[in-house]
């Protein structure tokens, strides 16, 4: 029974030795993000597992970061910051059972970003800048040099190309900002040439408003100079006067609105630059149909006259209608022709000032051409200027970049050599730790199992010494 309880008892300490160990085992990845001039917060690392899972571990104010792995998987850890790029780093934590068991000391990753650029995404920051894992050579976590070589030299290409971006997306934004300006111009000088014209052409209706009244009141003038010998005729002839009075003035309400209707017509067409010789044609049939349309209703208007005087009998009075009537038409007359010349003179205004438009449009375009081949050809030069600096800098980047192999190179056997002789020194100290480990607890075994034993030995004698059964029993069950 008590051997029983004994295996049962080390059995268990060794089951739970075993699960504590095991779940206690990591490694640490530890460094500081950063970037130049930017003591902010917001540096993050974010782990990313085999599934494509993570979590996001936020830096502290200094930008310094710890990170802790899972053996035998492999990851990715992103490093980054609101306005930079993202750097990807890849690490495979597969490694040997013994060297779970003895642990590893945690791996060191600095990470310098540089500032984002809107509208370019280089697709190299999509793959690992870095790869990672253990070397059994070396007994620890070490960098794929010749994968981190080949990327750095990458990533200045890429800063390169970042910067030729810049530059074209500002020589083009100045560009379309002097084209807009341009556009800008031309249409205020186009309003202003409109409002001009609105004021003349309000100047020309107000004038013929005028002659219109004038010729009414010198009606008006004449009605009241025939009163006193024909009274009755007067007063006939008033009521005529007045209903043709009316019927002008509707006339000239219809001429203004049509008038107001053509200018608007004619200020839409001028604000999308298509007026052309069709539309000066167009305005002139329409005012001919007006003149057809007034030389209709004055027929009109005589064959009534006519139908009245019919009915007059007194053939007096139908000579003297007649006059007037002659003297209405040679007034009539006189201002139709009139009218004719002022819509003449309009026609050819238009036509004029549409010449002029044209005109004007042809030397804006041609000045706009010339600016922007004078703007091309500035563009050209000064990129040819770019192509020879960057065949400069790539020149002595090449002679950087092998000054800076063969200082690596130097650097890396230096460092191999005091690494070698630094883990040699580790190791040997490593083993005499755990050979005196070993031996404390195999000291430590030695004296739990003779302390036991003789425990054992003790209980044994107790029992056979005592007679008493009851007593023998009592011991059996404290054994138990």
């Amino acid at each position: 029974m008590i051997r029983k309880f004994l295996i049962v008892f080390i059995f268990s300490l060794s089951v739970f030795a075993k699960h504590s160990f095991s779940q206690e085992k990591s490694i640490e990845v530890e460094g500081r993000i950063y970037a130049e001039n930017d003591t902010t917060k917001g540096f993050f690392a974010k782990l990313i597992d085999e599934a494509g899972q993570g979590f996001r571990i936020m830096a502290d104010a200094e930008g310094n970061y710890t990170i802790k792995l899972k053996y035998n998987k492999d990851y990715k850890i992103e490093f980054g910051k609101k306005g930079y790029y993202s750097q990807l780093y890849a690490i495979s934590t597969v490694v040997t059972k013994d060297r779970i068991s003895d642990g590893l000391h945690p791996f060191l990753i600095d990470v310098e970003l540089f500032k984002s650029t809107e509208g370019f995404a280089p697709e190299l920051l999509k793959l690992p800048l870095q790869r990672i894992s253990y070397n059994e050579d070396d007994n620890d976590f070490v960098t794929d040099d010749s994968y981190r070589l080949d990327m750095e030299e990458k990533l200045r290409t890429v800063k390169l190309a970042i910067e030729e971006f810049k530059i074209n997306k500002k020589i083009s934004d100045e560009l379309a900002a002097k084209l807009k300006k341009d556009a800008e111009d031309k249409v205020v000088a186009q309003d202003k040439a409109m409002q001009e014209e609105e004021v003349r052409l309000r100047a020309l209706l107000e004038k013929e408003k005028q002659e219109v009244l004038a010729l009414k009141m010198a009606e008006e003038e004449e009605k009241r100079a025939e009163r006193d010998s024909v009274k009755a005729e007067r007063n006939k002839q008033k009521l005529l006067a007045l209903e043709k009075l009316k019927k002008e003035e509707e006339q000239f309400k219809l001429e203004e609105e049509e008038f107001a209707r053509e200018e608007k017509e004619r200020k839409l067409a001028r604000q999308k630059a298509l007026q052309d010789e069709a539309e000066v044609q167009r305005l002139m049939k329409e005012k001919k149909e007006l003149e057809a349309s007034a030389k209709k209703q004055e027929a009109e208007r005589l064959r009534k006259e006519k139908e009245e005087l019919a009915k007059l009998g007194n053939e007096n009075q139908n000579k003297e209608l007649t006059a007037k009537k002659q003297e209405e038409e040679r007034l009539k007359r006189e201002k139709e022709e009139q009218a004719n010349l002022d819509k003449e003179k309009i026609a050819e205004e238009l036509a004029a000032k549409k010449s002029a438009e044209d005109k004007a449009k042809a030397d804006a375009a041609e000045k706009s051409r010339l600016e922007k081949e004078k703007l091309q050809q500035e563009a050209l030069a000064k990129k040819q200027e770019e192509e020879r600096l960057k065949r400069e800098k790539e020149e002595q980047d090449k002679l950087a970049k092998q000054k800076l192999a063969e200082e690596l190179a130097a650097k890396k056997i230096a460092e191999e050599k005091a690494k070698a002789e630094a883990e040699e020194k580790a190791r040997k100290e490593k083993e005499e730790q755990v050979r005196l480990a070993q031996l404390k607890k195999d000291e430590e075994a030695k004296e739990l199992a003779r302390k036991k034993q003789e425990d054992m030995l003790a209980l044994q004698k107790k029992i056979r010494e005592t007679s008493d059964e009851a007593g023998k029993k009592r011991l059996e069950e404290l054994a138990k």
